[in-house]
């Protein structure tokens, strides 16, 4: 089992970090943790490279279900 911590971005003032997890198991299953955004922030800008661009240092790419 692996856990990795994600850069997702940047939250302002003050630059603050934006951190998400990624667990791997050790039966290959990735769990994305994602702690999200306190409502204050909702609407305001936001610096963020994008969830994939992290996933593509890992070799991930995301799956999609239905």
């Amino acid at each position: 089992m692996r856990l990795y911590m994600l850069y997702l971005g940047t939250m302002h003032p003050g630059d603050i970090p934006v951190p998400g997890y990624l667990i791997q198991t050790s039966d290959g299953i990735n769990i994305l943790v994602d702690t999200g955004w306190p409502r204050s922030f909702v609407g305001k800008t936001v610096n963020l490279p994008g969830l994939t661009v992290e996933w593509a240092s890992l070799s991930l790419s995301p799956a999609f279900y239905e």
